[in-house]
């Protein structure tokens, strides 16, 4: 109901301690499911190895069935009755795993990291407190889920408030150019207009030197026709 791996049956020795091989039985598993659930490649096999392969297939289903999906070690193990499933709780606290177990008065407390006494031998009493297990973890896991929805809102959030400062920036800077380009295009209006200005003087001035250089030699002239008159007189 939770979808958590479970064993029912009995425990194998080493599912923890030994996992690289419990994980080699399980991709077997998987494989004889595969080939006798598909008519066209359980035809390649004769009857009786047909008959073989559906006795190992149901005899790894009843031990391994329920950690088919277990691609790692767990984080928490529950056990029920740890006195019967001494080699499972021996597992995960070899391996450091927390322990959460249901404790009959047979049971030793100082084993258990989360100790939950009752009676490990009603059924009604496991199924109760089982059930109270898989309720938590399932609201557990749709806590979990809400907050990577609320950190997965808040990136996006951050992202783009991040997006608009930087074309905010973006603007900021181009209007600084744009202002820049207008004052060095007024700058250099301003300089053309100092050069034509400088050009025109300097033209005005030549147009004086030519004026006065005509006059002058047009005094000259006079001059010199004047003289020419009174030496003949």
């Amino acid at each position: 109901r939770c979808e958590m791996p479970y064993i029912s049956n009995r425990w194998l020795g080493g599912t923890l301690t030994n996992f690289k091989t419990i994980r080699r039985s399980i991709d077997k598993y998987k494989e004889l499911e595969e080939i006798l659930n598909d008519e066209e490649q359980a035809s390649k096999y004769a009857k009786i190895e047909q008959v073989m392969m559906s006795k190992e297939l149901e005899k790894l289903e009843k031990d391994l069935a329920g950690i088919r999906d277990l691609d790692e070690l767990p984080d928490v193990v529950y056990i029920v009755d740890p006195v019967f499933e001494d080699i499972a709780l021996k597992e995960a606290r070899k391996l450091g795993i927390p322990v959460v177990a249901l404790l009959d008065t047979n049971c030793d407390p100082d084993l258990i990291d989360v100790p939950i006494p009752a009676n490990d031998d009603a059924i009604r009493a496991v199924k109760l407190l089982t059930n109270a297990i898989a309720d938590a973890i399932i609201e557990g896991k749709s806590r979990r889920e809400e907050f990577l929805e609320e950190e997965e809102a808040k990136a996006e959030e951050e992202a783009a408030a991040e997006e608009a400062e930087e074309e905010q920036e973006s603007d900021i800077v181009g209007e600084v150019v744009g202002e820049s380009v207008t004052e060095e295009k007024d700058i250099t209006t301003d300089s053309d207009d100092e050069v034509s200005a400088d050009i025109e003087t300097s033209t005005s001035a030549d147009e004086e030197k030519e004026e006065d250089s005509s006059k002058a030699d047009a005094n000259a002239s006079e001059k010199e026709v004047i003289s020419e008159k009174k030496e003949e007189n």
